[in-house]
């Protein structure tokens, strides 16, 4: 992660930001956030603001810094056929399943508009028409994996793999329902979300270093952090990590690999970070059952600041709720 990168990315996004602004937005702390300061002044990254003392903005400089670092848009996976969401996904893909009364799918779509990402794909396999009236509505390209019933997401990557050469890409899944909007128009690194979850967890779980670098996974935990929702690939390690995939995929025996199973087993030269969604607290938020397509209210669950999720209810393990605590 470019931490100068980042300074620099909320200055742009919030001029107002003062050092402890920063300091809370990327979670430094406020000594670093001062030495990064002092290291992007030094470059004319960035100057004193001219309005409001203990502020700052970026100079010309700092916007051409910033513009390696640009996102060029975004795959949303989308081509599963959500056995854990059986019944409701016998007639309708999981990601068109409908959250206070809208489709999870395009949410995402429209928050990544929100912020100037309009260039997107949709991996798409199982019933894959229910998707087409997306290319007229918001002018998504589809693309379309013939593998989706017989392999698992590494496929799906890899059937996507020249939509993200070269690219700053944001990962998602169909299944996220964000309530904020946690994307930007910059991303100065690639990262993996996180959420932390207590107690036992069968999921995915991160170990990292001080820097943020994950050095670790591990399924299965206690009191972990772990992998949960957004993904964003830079094109830097896209570059490293699209031929370690494409190995696999001729591999045999990597048919049920998710395309982490390739990051996990290359931590070592694969440079990806946590990015911790920091927790509110623990919340009584309802969680929504679908009739008709639609979700209703069933029982509670835990919330962090982007997300829910369903751990134990068994129609809905895999549906990802990214909320802030109401």
């Amino acid at each position: 992660m470019d931490r100068i990168g980042l300074i620099c990315r909320y200055i742009k996004e919030d001029p107002r930001s003062t050092q402890r602004d920063l300091a809370q937005k990327t979670g430094f702390s406020v000594g670093t956030v001062n030495t990064l300061i002092k290291e992007a002044m030094q470059q004319r990254l960035i100057a004193q603001g001219k309005s409001v003392a203990g502020t700052y903005e970026l100079t010309g400089a700092g916007d051409a810094f910033l513009e390696q670092f640009r996102v060029d848009g975004a795959l949303i996976i989308a081509a599963g056929f959500g056995s854990r969401f059986v019944p409701l996904t016998f007639e309708t893909p999981k990601g068109l399943l409908k959250v206070f009364g809208e489709r999870m799918i395009e949410r995402q779509i429209k928050q990544l508009h929100e912020i100037g990402i309009t260039d997107i794909t949709i991996a798409v396999g199982y019933l894959k028409e229910k998707f087409e009236y997306l290319i007229d509505k918001y002018q998504v390209k589809l693309l379309y994996n013939p593998e989706y019933a017989t392999k698992n997401t590494l496929t799906t990557i890899y059937r996507a793999r020249q939509v993200l050469a070269g690219k700053n890409m944001y990962i998602l899944s169909s299944d996220n329902w964000l309530r904020n909007n946690m994307f930007h128009a910059y991303e100065c690194g690639a990262w993996y979300a996180s959420s932390y979850m207590e107690g036992d967890t069968s999921e995915w779980c991160l170990s990292y270093n001080k820097k943020g670098r994950i050095t670790h996974v591990e399924v299965g935990g206690h009191d972990s952090w772990v992998m949960y929702g957004p993904v964003f690939f830079s094109r830097t390690f896209s570059e490293k990590f699209l031929p370690l995939l494409e190995r696999y995929y001729h591999t045999p025996g990597t048919e049920q690999f998710y395309w982490e199973n390739v990051l996990v087993e290359h931590l070592d030269e694969l440079e990806m970070d946590i990015n911790r969604q920091p927790e509110i607290r623990s919340t009584n938020l309802r969680i929504w059952r679908s009739c008709g397509g639609s979700i209703r209210d069933t029982r509670i669950i835990r919330t962090t600041r982007h997300w829910s999720w369903f751990p134990g209810f068994s129609s809905f393990q895999s549906l990802r709720f990214m909320t802030s605590a109401a």
